[in-house]
């Protein structure tokens, strides 16, 4: 199965690989109840016909896929980018972390690309508690929503 990205978009600039673990239709904080908001990543979906079955494609991948093969993937797309040079890589426009798996393989996948910085956002309060800032990478940032800013998980 192919690794398939984008790079950048109107809000995010050229140097950032954007990938997916699911997609916000089938999203897995809307599903356990963790999110109420109207996703715009949602819309998308909704009103271009490619989005859907694209975001299935990265969600079927991650799950298919350990942390070594990802992040030799994403490693691939950014030394074969030859216009920008990337330097970020943006997880979950759409969807969330599935399990507190999938946090761990993110994790891995930093921890492997170094030079590389990743972010995210999250309503997986379920997930995320207090201690998981000390288990990040310094190249990853996890960006929480809907609880307190205590809990927001920035580089340390």
């Amino acid at each position: 199965m192919e690794f398939k990205y984008s790079t950048g978009n109107k809000k995010i600039g050229k140097d950032t690989v954007i990938f997916n673990m699911g997609s916000a239709t089938e999203c897995s904080s809307k599903k356990a109840g963790l999110c109420d908001i109207d996703c715009y990543a949602l819309k998308a979906e909704i009103q271009y016909k490619n989005t859907l079955p694209a975001r299935q494609h990265q969600e079927k991948y991650w799950l298919a896929n350990d942390s070594f093969t990802i992040a030799e993937a994403i490693q691939k797309a950014v030394s074969r980018n030859t216009k920008v040079k990337i330097t970020h890589v943006r997880v979950n426009e759409s969807g969330d972390f599935h399990t507190s798996e999938c946090l761990d393989k993110l994790i891995e996948i930093a921890e492997m690309l170094p030079k590389t910085k990743f972010y995210t956002y999250t309503h997986r309060s379920d997930l995320i508690d207090d201690s998981t800032h000390m288990r990040l990478p310094k190249n990853l940032v996890i960006n929480t929503s809907d609880w307190p800013v205590s809990k927001l998980l920035r580089i340390r």
